[in-house]
């Protein structure tokens, strides 16, 4: 497989340079336009949301406008919600880089009119009227205990995030730390992949080569289930020597590590980005046109994979 290809695959659903910058003129459109922005073009994870989005936009007659900057930087994000906010968009749906940073941007779009739903890691303390994405803590918690019972509460793991300061990540490292913690498994190593996924892949590969006496492995996020499995050969070797490894995340491309005589995950535990789309989507609509929101914070289901189940969950999923 070459070089993850998957930058192209959302570049392909996004609008090309007008959007990403905010330099430019759009054309005038009598349809309600709302922009949905995921963290960055590199990351694949969001086409469902985008997709969904796109879905109910048709059924409802509105406009989507997918846009993002190309890699996970708050300042770039920053530039992208500046200039839709120049483009006097309807609304704008957004996964947060870095919720600090995002605040003030969000809080400035807000104030000029421009209704802003927040997806998938929240900021609480803007004046975003609704967040509609996972309860982290609780997926990292639920990651936690499923580590603990299956490492028997005991032995050396390592915890791999992609950005540190993403409020969803650190929430859910948070709730899997809080689990392990008065049990005899010690945290050994924290690594940040910069929610990259060749770099989610050499750290894995070159801490296990260098620790085999690691007992458990877990990543808050998909990104190196994205690569093909050849790609982890030290992931082979430590499930062969009984090495743990949970994953947040279920997409379609992740079911290939389980779909082989030897798994190499115990558990997946999924997001519902579809429902984060399809949901932010009419409820941004609703709040243009005037009315209220139901629900303030809205936590999407969380899905179970193991390999005893998974064929029965990847027959639900569309292939990418």
């Amino acid at each position: 497989m070459k070089r993850f290809l998957f930058a192209s695959m959302i570049a392909a659903v996004c609008v090309a340079g007008v959007f990403a910058t905010g330099q430019g003129e759009t054309k005038a459109s009598a349809k309600v336009r709302i922009a949905i922005v995921p963290v960055a073009l590199n990351n694949p994870i969001f086409l469902d949301a985008i997709e969904a989005s796109k879905k109910a936009g048709a059924e409802l007659g509105v406009e989507i406008l997918p846009t993002a900057s190309a890699n996970p930087d708050a300042a770039e994000q920053v530039k992208v919600i500046e200039g839709l906010i120049e483009q006097k968009v309807d609304g704008i749906l957004l996964f947060p880089v870095d919720s600090k940073a995002l605040k003030g941007v969000v809080d400035k779009a807000i104030d000029k009119g421009i209704v802003v739903g927040i997806l998938n890691s929240d900021i609480p303390d803007s004046k975003r009227p609704f967040y509609a994405g996972t309860d982290n803590y609780t997926l990292g918690k639920t990651c936690g205990e499923l580590m603990v019972k299956l490492m028997g509460g005991k032995g050396k793991v390592v915890v791999q995030t992609g950005v540190i300061g993403m409020a969803a990540l650190d929430e859910r490292v948070q709730g899997f730390r809080d689990v392990i913690k008065g049990t005899a498994i010690e945290e050994v190593a924290f690594q940040a992949n910069d929610d990259n996924m060749e770099k989610a892949v050499e750290l894995i590969n070159t801490f296990l080569s260098a620790h085999p006496e690691v007992d458990g492995y877990f990543v808050d996020g998909g990104w190196p289930f994205f690569a093909p499995p050849a790609s982890l050969p030290e992931l082979v070797k430590f499930r062969a020597r009984g090495g743990i490894y949970g994953t947040v995340d279920t997409f379609y491309p992740m079911f290939k590590y389980l779909d082989r005589p030897d798994p190499l995950a115990d558990f997946m535990i999924g997001q519902d980005y579809s429902a984060m789309g399809d949901y932010g989507t009419r409820t941004i609509l609703k709040l243009i046109k005037g009315g209220t929101v139901d629900q303030k914070i809205f936590y999407t289901p969380l899905e179970y994979v193991t390999k005893d189940n998974f064929k029965e969950v990847l027959a639900r999923k569309k292939a990418w």
